[in-house]
């Protein structure tokens, strides 16, 4: 602890426990610019040089001055899916680091301590781009094992993701020391693959801003309390259009999609436009924490969590929905959901590790009626490799970025295949206040156009009119439904023409 007013020596080295990162985004400095704000009141401290710059009275009199970081990062009850976004770099390098695994950590740096831990995550090798599990631990005796030795939990990167189990199991704290990762550093990821990757922008944001210009490559994120996938995908790692039209898709999630400091998400690419070779993912650093309601929590069923989980998508077959959805292995309940009687399609995480190779079965519970269970044993299941629905079960081990179930007894594969295409496109591309489009029809008929968020709500629907077959030039308003102007950040912008449908991504400034 310290009085940043009495330190005005330049280069003066103080040791410091900065317990979160708002010391970053309230001071009076534009990060964009690189400049203080004048008149400059209080410091400015920098987490990816781990300096405090002080200002002395003046525009230009600012005294520099280094400290060590010793940052607190929350462990919670249960497994911890987290990134180390602070590490001591070998030689002043940004993305490799020469922090040890067993440094990082050792019981030292746990404020609690722990009688066992355990930490793995999903090494992937570049030349084969195949996932490899890696595990490690540390026992009663403070011994550290490695299961698979493959030389790459000597080091601890910031980018990487880990799941981090510790006993007892209470809540506890992870101190971090050395820098913070660049925001501008680029994370390889490979095709087909859950990628671990850790998230170190300080401030705290809806996922689909943190990943908006990464989204069109992505099928399926997941994170320990929500799960996000696309409805209608493309065939798995195939260059492929989507069911409805260009990209960007249609995201439908189960619950409120942030993401903070220190948190990993697993991510799943369908194409290989996210590796080295093709600059590779960055995160967004300028997007707003997500405000959203939250889904209600399931009370009849009672899954039994574990560290990791399988994205599952579930289309309803009735408009009288069930309040909750359970799925089960062998009668044990592995994932649950609540279902709102708007739903048309809900997502759950379903923890299907270390279940027996069975098939899934599903109950629908309804509190309203005097039957209040309903088994469902037969479904249908989509094909990645074709995009069709197939009237079977879903076993476990088949293994998938993402599984859709439909419940419908007459499933609907025209909705996962290519419809007759539309000439559709929007300009100017941000856009403020409102936006042109054109539209190329080869045929008459009804043209609904609609605005939804970027996680899948529909806002408005602005444009319901008749048209004739060929060139229409018009415009929309950016509004919602209730006349309010959109908040600045990405839309989705579709267009209807009977069986014809494209989207197109709309940013608004």
């Amino acid at each position: 602890s310290y009085n940043i007013d009495d330190i005005n020596n330049e280069n003066e080295i103080i040791e410091t426990d900065l317990p979160n990162h708002g010391h970053y985004v309230e001071l009076d400095r534009n990060p964009e610019a690189g400049y203080f704000y004048y008149p400059v009141t209080r410091p400015y401290i920098d987490p990816y040089k781990n300096k405090i710059y002080l200002p002395n009275g003046g525009h230009s009199n600012i005294s520099v001055v280094d400290f060590e970081a010793n940052e607190a990062l929350t462990l919670k009850n249960g497994s911890n899916w987290l990134s180390i976004p602070r590490h001591y770099h070998e030689g002043g390098g940004n993305l490799q680091s020469s922090t040890p695994t067993s440094t990082v950590f050792d019981e030292e740096n746990i404020e609690s301590g722990y009688d066992v831990l355990n930490l793995d995550y999903n090494y992937i090798d570049e030349a084969s781009r195949i996932n490899y599990p890696v595990f490690a631990n540390r026992d009663l005796d403070k011994n550290w094992t490695y299961t698979v030795n493959l030389g790459d939990m000597d080091e601890t990167v910031s980018t990487r993701g880990y799941i981090l189990n510790l006993s007892p199991d209470d809540e506890n704290i992870l101190y971090m020391q050395g820098i913070v990762e660049d925001p501008a550093t680029k994370i390889d990821l490979y095709c087909g693959e859950e990628n671990w990757v850790g998230y170190f922008i300080d401030q705290e944001q809806d996922v689909f801003d943190a990943l908006a210009d990464e989204l069109p490559n992505l099928n399926v994120i997941k994170h320990r309390d929500y799960t996000c996938a696309v409805w209608h995908p493309w065939a798995a790692c195939q260059n492929t259009k989507s069911a409805r039209g260009e990209e960007p898709h249609i995201w439908l999630c189960n619950g409120r999609h942030n993401v903070k400091y220190g948190d990993m998400l697993m991510l799943t690419p369908l194409n290989d436009n996210l590796i080295s070779a093709g600059g590779g993912m960055q995160w967004n650093w300028q997007g707003n924490a997500a405000n959203s309601s939250a889904r209600p929590e399931v009370e009849y069923y009672d899954p039994q969590e574990q560290p990791t989980y399988t994205t599952l998508l579930i289309e309803l077959d009735s408009t009288d929905n069930p309040q909750e959805i359970g799925a089960f292995v062998n009668d044990a309940c592995a994932g649950a959901c609540s279902v709102l009687p708007s739903d048309t399609v809900v997502v759950m995480q379903a923890y299907l590790n270390g279940q027996p190779e069975d098939s899934i079965t599903f109950s629908e519970h309804y509190a309203s009626r005097e039957i209040n269970e309903v088994k469902i044993n037969k479904y249908s299941v989509l094909n990645l490799d074709n995009m069709l629905m197939e009237k079977r079960s879903y076993q476990i081990g088949e293994g998938a970025p993402a599984v859709y179930v439909s419940f419908k007894q007459k499933t609907d594969n025209n909705s996962f295949v290519d419809k007759d295409k539309i000439g559709f496109d929007i300009y100017p591309n941000p856009a403020s206040g409102r936006v042109n489009f054109s539209l190329f029809s080869q045929k008459k008929g009804s043209l609904s156009v609609y605005v939804y968020s970027i996680d899948g709500k529909m806002i408005a629907n602005p444009i319901r009119q008749q048209i004739a077959p060929g060139l229409l030039e018009s415009a929309i308003k950016l509004l919602d439904s209730s006349g309010n102007k959109l908040k600045p950040g990405l839309y989705l912008i579709r267009a209807d023409i009977g069986d014809g449908t494209e989207i197109r991504k709309l940013s608004v400034k």
